[in-house]
């Protein structure tokens, strides 16, 4: 029994013990190290140890500030709060010589991202500077524009009791409130900022256009304001130290998705005019280089946004990019194809073999080019289907482009049957040579059309000449009104085509002459009458 008591007794002694109140002068207070500083600051603002007269001992107090330092070291541990910054003691020095290996001076900045506040050492001792304790209230204001402190004390009980991740009912209402409040903001927004850019740029750009590029330039504007406003109200909310540092992480990461979302859009508008204005003076070469500087710009876009968001997530990147040289090896290595294609891309844009709207054959493939990209070019077949080459394999192989042709040939033989008079055949080769000097479409100076061969059912007429077609619609068209002409001029002179075919003639030699006597021909006389007549009603242009 007597042990008991002696128990109970103890844990008594010991329970008021630990409610008893700490005497802030008892406390030692040590600034040998930037940590030191730091853990001070951090320690005695907390809730089981909350002393900020202990806390301000950690701030460089001049005579001007003195009596506001316990104000300030509150207020210091609002803006780590309110900017989202974790402070990461394990990574602190604790030497107490320790310098800035930029400036060399007994400095050390505990958020890499933000130069207004560092530590300094002082008389021997390690404190917050003079400067960021200049420049807290300034910071504080920015971040805290208004508050709401003196209204939460008014604010009934049943609204204040804890409900998740450390937050009371009415902080959760509130959240869900703001975000309420940001999805009617960006509604409201989005309507605006559509309107005003249908003002300013409907008269300018087609229905279109403007609905496939300024519908997402609205949407990431609205959005991007919206947030922006949002951020302002966040801190005021008093919310628990990791709610309210993962709402920030999370609206620096969705901001910055928005504008990497925008820059996409804006690079997309001046890809468009600038290739508009281009195509508008003929200049077709850099036309042609567009997509590639913009698939470029864009890539440039994202791992900047990539490194941006790694840095506002609170990661140091230098250590990253002090390991590219040995990494970089190793991708450079992974990455042979996509290095090769890449310089396909430079040397298809310095050699020009081909260009946008060319037609052209490689191997078993052809078809007009679409797009010569950052890795691959598009090309669109006959068939109506897409072909993504590789830019480094295009380099390997032989390139006919048809699109480069000055004039493009056309060629055939026509078959005329045996037994048609040399005058007629003459005279419609004649003919053929005239159609070319008529029309405006043929090369004058080169072509070839004579009477080449007998074959076995045939006297075989030989036609080369070339068209100045500069598309192959136009080309097709121009075949087109040749041979109907070359047709239509047979038909005039009664010459017939001969085809294959196979026959077994039966004569009586003595017959044969007399028949021959009595088949009837036209004349020359009749012949170039025909001619003339044909020419003069035909009125080739």
């Amino acid at each position: 029994m007597k042990k008991i008591i002696i128990v109970i007794f103890s844990l008594f002694v010991f329970a008021n013990f630990a409610n008893a109140k700490v005497n802030p002068d008892t406390i030692k207070i040590r600034l040998n190290t930037p940590r030191d500083a730091v853990m001070l600051h951090w320690k005695y603002l907390q809730k089981d140890s909350y002393f900020p007269k202990i806390a301000a001992k950690a701030l460089f107090l001049t005579d001007k500030n003195r009596r506001k330092g316990e104000e300030l070291a509150i207020k210091l541990m609002k803006i780590f709060q309110g900017r989202a910054l974790i402070i990461g003691f394990a990574k602190i020095p604790t030497s107490p010589d320790f310098t800035d290996s930029l400036t060399g001076r007994s400095m050390y900045y505990p958020f890499i991202n933000y130069g207004d506040i560092y530590l300094e050492r002082i008389n021997g001792a390690w404190r917050y500077s003079e400067e960021t304790v200049d420049n807290i209230n300034a910071i504080y204001d920015e971040i805290y524009p208004f508050t709401i402190s003196s209204y939460v004390d008014k604010i009934p009980s049943f609204l204040r009791f804890k409900l998740i991740f450390g937050m009371e009912l009415w902080q959760v209402v509130a959240v869900f409130l703001l975000i309420f409040i940001v999805y009617l903001l960006q509604r409201l927004l989005r309507f605006i900022v559509r309107f005003v850019l249908k003002f300013l740029f409907t008269k300018l750009e087609s229905r279109d256009f403007i609905d496939k590029h300024f519908r997402p330039v609205v949407r990431a504007i609205s959005g991007i304001i919206a947030l922006s406003l949002a951020a302002l109200l966040v801190p005021i909310l008093d919310l628990p130290l990791k709610v309210h540092i993962a709402i920030v992480l999370i609206y620096r990461v969705v901001l910055l998705i928005w504008l990497i979302v925008l820059s996409f859009r804006i690079t997309d508008y001046i890809y468009y005019r600038t290739r508009k204005y281009l195509e508008h003076k003929g200049n077709k070469m850099t036309a042609n280089m567009l997509p590639f500087f913009r698939t470029m710009f864009k890539s440039i876009i994202v791992v900047i946004g990539i490194l941006f968001i790694i840095v506002s997530l609170g990661f140091d990147i230098w250590p990253w990019m002090a390991g590219l040289s040995i990494g970089g090896l190793a991708i450079a290595l992974a990455a042979q194809e996509t290095i090769k294609n890449i310089f396909g891309s430079i040397t298809i844009l310095a050699d020009r073999p081909f260009d946008v709207g060319d037609w052209i054959i490689y191997d078993k493939y052809e078809g007009t080019v679409e797009e010569i990209g950052i890795r691959s070019t598009t090309i669109r077949t006959f068939s109506d289907s897409v072909l993504t080459v590789p830019n480094g394999k295009l380099m390997d192989v032989t390139i006919d482009n048809m699109g480069l042709r000055t004039y493009r040939r056309f060629q055939t033989y026509l078959d005329i049957v045996y037994g048609t008079p040399v005058e007629m055949l003459e005279t419609y080769v004649q003919g053929l040579e005239k159609l070319v000097q008529k029309h405006e479409f043929t090369r004058k100076d080169v072509h070839y059309i004579y009477i080449s061969g007998l074959a076995s059912s045939s006297i075989q007429i030989f036609i080369r000449i070339w068209l100045t077609s500069r598309t192959w619609k136009d080309e097709l068209r121009d075949k087109h009104i040749f041979i109907k002409d070359m047709l239509e001029l047979a038909t005039t002179l009664g010459i017939e085509f001969a085809y294959p075919t196979q026959s077994l003639f039966i004569e009586h030699f003595p017959n044969t002459d007399s028949e021959n006597k009595n088949r009837a021909y036209p004349t020359q006389e009749e012949i170039t009458q025909k001619v003339n007549e044909f020419f003069n009603k035909k009125n080739v242009k």
